[in-house]
């Protein structure tokens, strides 16, 4: 993180399926500002399914799932950093849900 914005695959600490050392973000941002004007939204993001939970660690989320790309190679379909929210305690999801849009 530099000057406040995240660089790289930093895993956010709101998020069960980070992973590794974990950051968060102060302050507001535009998700707060529209909850105040009363003005409804969403974010949507592909990856946001999770593969299970874990039983023995409070049912925390498992974002395993993952597919085969246009170059012909494996990759985790949920990157946290596709999810700015996540960031902030006031917009997290901690654990992602299946919203089968």
């Amino acid at each position: 993180m530099a000057n406040d914005s995240v660089i790289g695959d930093i895993p956010s600490l709101y998020d069960d399926c980070s992973v590794g050392t974990k950051i968060l973000m102060a302050g507001r941002n535009i998700s707060d500002l529209m909850h105040e004007k009363g003005i409804s939204w969403g974010w949507f993001q592909g990856g946001f399914k999770p593969s299970g939970t874990i039983a023995s660690n409070d049912n925390k989320a498992v974002c395993g799932t993952a597919h085969m790309n246009i170059a012909c190679k494996n990759v985790t379909d949920y990157v946290v950093h596709h999810e700015p929210f996540q960031y902030y305690q006031s917009t997290t999801n901690q654990s992602p849900l299946d919203l089968d849009l």
